[in-house]
């Protein structure tokens, strides 16, 4: 059983891909920072990196860069 304290290889892997997939959309490695970090309206205050802990979480937190990037909705 993991730690509660270490996040699991999932949880690094989603994480590892959300953050190339922000890199894509946000202009520098600070907005990138930024957007990953700071709370997020439409993840009920939690930061990007928070709710993608889990998948459906993952979920949510990955349609917002695309929706930026193609302008669809979220």
């Amino acid at each position: 059983m993991p730690s509660p304290n270490k996040p699991d290889a999932e949880v690094l892997e989603r994480l590892a891909a959300l953050e190339e997939m922000a890199k894509t959309t946000f202009e520098t490695e600070d907005d990138v920072r930024v957007w990953l970090e700071r709370p997020h309206p439409l993840l009920d205050g939690e930061s990007p990196l928070e709710a993608a802990k889990t998948t459906t979480g993952a979920q949510h937190v990955k349609q917002i860069p695309l929706a930026l990037k193609y302008g669809g909705a979220v």
